[in-house]
């Protein structure tokens, strides 16, 4: 059984079926969307903090990140939940500026799409809807109609998918309640010991990133890691910390920080209500929010202390160049490789699951 809904798998098929079921065919539409996000994040960035360059960092934090660069690479589905993550905010912006009623139906159609991807979008939800009210509190027939059209627009878009996976023969309403009771359970019981696997409150520095390949011997390593940029992460983290600070003390702050902040919360924190078996890539889709908070730092930073910023820069930059490798899985000296890996738990070889065959040495 599948166990998530089908719009992410269905985007994979139409690369397949443009290209062929070959690795290209698998990995296009992903990469296409993978580099939407880094658009959709300069525009967002860029509107929410009235500055296009905190929207040029971010989005270009985005782009050179270990952890996204990988997910856009593979046939998995973070990379669209992110997309139409993004999107629906995009055209929340729109919405707020132009009061027109079409932003609010292509803004239901992207949530509707990301539900129809992965349920994990549904706490940003309750972030566009907060974000709505507090906006249209005062004009409660607009707010009211917004609301309306925004649920009804979803609920058809999310309910439309599943038509085209209806078993011939079975009433639809039968197998849209039992397909949904099947999948929560599925999803409420999962447990495991994947050698990949993280809690929630280890992704933020790191802890075990996965590897989706790996090819080790005594000369040589060919391993694709799905880890975050280091430098990024660590930076990233203390500006998540300051930036709650800033908005309990500051209200200009507040008017910039507060949306982005709560929109990675409500989606980091709601995974530790959620006990299933969970992976650092869970994250992907809150990270352009992540960075948004980091660029806005940093930006600030830039404008008093420009060395800071041009030495945090280079970095980054190193850290890029050094691991690019480990995320395009190019083949590396094994004493390049080792030299990487700053913890034990990166160690591709040393997270063998229980029964299965070793790497060879």
């Amino acid at each position: 059984m599948d166990v998530h809904p089908l719009v992410g798998e269905l985007l994979i098929s139409l690369g397949i079926l443009c290209f062929g079921n070959n690795s290209f065919g698998w990995r296009i539409v992903p990469l296409l969307g993978g580099v939407l996000v880094v658009v959709l994040t300069y525009f967002i960035a860029s509107k929410l903090f009235k500055n296009t360059r905190v929207g040029l960092v971010a989005s270009f934090l985005v782009a050179i990140d270990g952890l996204m660069i990988v997910q856009s690479r593979y046939a998995l589905l973070n990379i669209f939940v992110a997309l139409f993550t993004l999107l629906t905010f995009a055209c929340t912006i729109k919405i707020l500026e132009e009061k027109k009623w079409y932003w609010v139906v292509l803004s239901g159609i992207a949530f509707g799409l990301g539900a129809g991807t992965q349920w994990v979008i549904l706490p940003f939800g309750v972030v566009i809807l907060g974000w709505l009210v507090a906006k249209l509190w005062r004009d409660q027939k607009l707010l009211w109609l917004t609301l309306s059209t925004f649920a009804l627009t979803v609920a058809i878009v999310y309910v439309i998918q599943f038509i085209f996976a209806q078993r011939e023969g079975v009433e639809f309403v039968k197998y849209f309640a039992d397909w949904h009771k099947r999948a929560w359970e599925f999803h409420r019981k999962l447990k495991g010991n994947h050698v990949n696997a993280s809690r929630w409150y280890t992704w933020l520095w790191l802890y075990n990133p996965p590897w989706y390949s790996q090819l080790v011997t005594e000369k040589t390593s060919a391993v694709v890691l799905a880890i975050g940029n280091q430098l990024i992460w660590v930076s990233a983290l203390l500006s998540f910390i300051v930036g709650w600070i800033s908005v309990a003390v500051s209200k200009n702050a507040r008017k910039v920080l507060l949306l982005p902040l709560l929109a990675f919360s409500c989606f980091y924190f709601g995974w530790s209500i959620i006990s299933r078996e969970q992976f650092l890539y869970y994250i992907v889709p809150a990270l352009p929010f992540y960075f948004m908070v980091l660029a806005y730092f940093l930006c600030q930073i830039s404008k008093k202390y420009p060395a800071v910023f041009v030495a945090w820069l280079v970095g980054v930059m190193a850290i890029f160049f050094l691991f690019y490798p480990l995320y395009s899985g190019r083949t590396i000296s094994k004493k390049y490789y080792d030299n990487l890996m700053w913890s034990h738990k990166w160690h591709a070889e040393l997270r063998v699951a229980p029964g299965s065959a070793s790497v060879n040495h």
